[in-house]
């Protein structure tokens, strides 16, 4: 009787041990496997930039504008020189493909002239005047994702310009010279753009791209002309700059501020 007894204990015994290693095993899970199953933590990774930071200067040449005096008389050999800028703005990054920003560009003064080559108005002759700009461009841009340093872009921009037209001089072809006003216009301007972005550092890039640029049309202020063995001053209307568009290639540095 007293063996038998002690068997029941010693088999009771087994019973709850193994109960109790099983229930381990459920309750740990992985930690009780091999060691290729244990839980290893990730590691920590800093979250993605989402505020940028950008200043941007470049160069654009412009095609031959369309010149008009008194909404009625075409002015021929138009020619617009190229001009200098400097802008910079903020952006956001919506997706790691698509980001948008807001920009503030002064495009620096540079020569546009024309001559009137109908003689009715008796004042036919060589206009020339500078122009300056503001623009103020909401941009789009797509970055093509490849993995590496450099990340072409494609990107679109809708915005505002501010024209500004300095004093300038009219070379009369009869003889005589005279003088036009300056003024300020303002109208719509649109771009479309390409390029690529190449990682410098940790959270700064350099930009290198192409830009077309539309920015509508502009003005001058008056004609004041005095043609030879004349007397009086001759006022007439203002040219008329139409259709602006520059070719321009831009650089710039971006910084991932937050």
């Amino acid at each position: 009787m007293i063996r038998t007894s002690s068997a029941i204990a010693f088999g009771a015994f087994l019973i709850s041990v193994c109960a109790s290693g099983a229930g381990a095993a459920d309750l740990y899970g992985s930690y009780a496997g091999s060691v290729k199953d244990r839980y290893v933590p990730r590691p920590v990774e800093r979250a993605a930039s989402s505020i940028y930071l950008r200043v941007d200067g470049g160069y654009g040449a412009h095609d031959d504008p369309v010149m008009v005096e008194d909404g009625v008389y075409d002015l021929i050999n138009e020619e617009m020189d190229g001009a200098w800028s400097l802008g910079g703005g903020v952006g956001y990054y919506f997706t790691p493909s698509i980001r948008g920003d807001v920009t503030v560009e002064r495009r620096f003064e540079t020569d546009a002239q024309g001559a009137l080559a109908d003689n009715r108005t008796g004042i036919a002759g060589l206009r020339s005047f500078g122009v300056e700009s503001t623009l103020v461009m909401f941009n789009m841009y797509y970055d093509i994702d490849n993995r590496s340093r450099f990340t072409p872009y494609i990107g679109a921009g809708l915005g505002y310009v501010h024209h500004e037209t300095k004093d300038g001089t009219v070379q009369l072809s009869g003889g005589g010279t005279g003088t036009i006003a300056g003024t300020s216009t303002d109208d719509v301007a649109g771009s479309l753009m390409a390029g690529v972005s190449v990682a410098l550092l940790d959270r700064v890039k350099l930009d290198v791209g192409y830009r077309f640029l539309y920015m509508g049309a502009t003005t001058t202020g008056p004609l004041v002309v005095t043609p030879t063995g004349q007397q009086q001053p001759v006022r007439a209307n203002d040219p008329t700059l139409e259709d602006l568009h520059a070719h321009e290639i831009k650089f710039g540095l971006r910084y991932d501020w937050h």
